[in-house]
């Protein structure tokens, strides 16, 4: 299995809820697909990043990781570098392991396409092939990128 840093960007909350537990499923039949650690974010109206219901969180793990709540704080600008920190304070140091996983193009890539009311999941996984994520993602309208961890 190679492991991936895997951010698939949904048109709204409930279509990434809807993916996140066929994901879980995923996880289930051991098809070549873990996830290490995982969450859910999206964009309110103003355009400020948050991760969704505490209901839904964490998805995978007690904290969504490291590099998985650094990139809110790359993301969201002010507000989402002060949630950024919180989590970095507790699972971290969110700055060394973003400067390792991902790149300028990366952050700038989830920046642009997560815009007000989309969501996001953020997913530090190992898989065997691309196929089965990209099946859920295509089904619930996401587009996918995918880095080396």
């Amino acid at each position: 299995m190679s492991r991936k840093f895997i951010i698939a960007v949904f048109n709204n909350a409930d279509t990434a809820y809807g993916a996140a537990a066929d994901v879980k499923t995923l996880e289930g039949n051991k098809l070549g697909f873990k996830v290490k650690a995982g969450g859910l974010m999206a964009k309110d109206g103003k355009g400020n990043p948050y991760w969704l219901d505490e209901k839904e969180r964490p998805l995978w793990g007690t904290l969504v990781g490291t590099v998985v709540g650094g990139l809110l704080g790359l993301v969201g600008g002010p507000a989402g570098a002060a949630a950024g920190a919180t989590l970095g304070a507790t699972s971290g140091l969110v700055g060394d392991a973003l400067s390792e996983s991902f790149d300028a193009d990366d952050v700038e890539w989830v920046t642009a396409q997560l815009s007000p009311g989309k969501a996001a999941m953020v997913l530090d996984a190992e898989e065997d092939s691309p196929v089965y994520f990209d099946e859920i993602a295509a089904k619930y309208g996401a587009i996918v990128r995918r880095d080396d961890a």
